[in-house]
């Protein structure tokens, strides 16, 4: 089991990221090729940066749970 003090840093990097607006996650009619304007580089930033708030927003809900 994790201690608070780790539980406690975990926390204090991941909700920041997890706050961040994201419109592939956070917009029901979200395209990416109208948002990236058809740049392969922009849409591969675009998913890099969905996964991470996406991972971020799952942490913090296990840390939630396990509080």
């Amino acid at each position: 089991m994790l201690n608070k003090t780790v539980v406690d840093k975990i926390r204090e990097l991941v909700e920041p990221i997890a706050a961040r607006d994201c419109p592939p996650l956070d917009e029901s009619e979200f395209m990416v090729c109208d948002y990236a304007g058809g740049n392969i580089d922009d849409a591969y930033e675009i998913g890099q940066d969905a996964g991470e708030v996406s991972m971020a927003r799952q942490v913090v809900i296990l840390l939630n749970k396990g509080e």
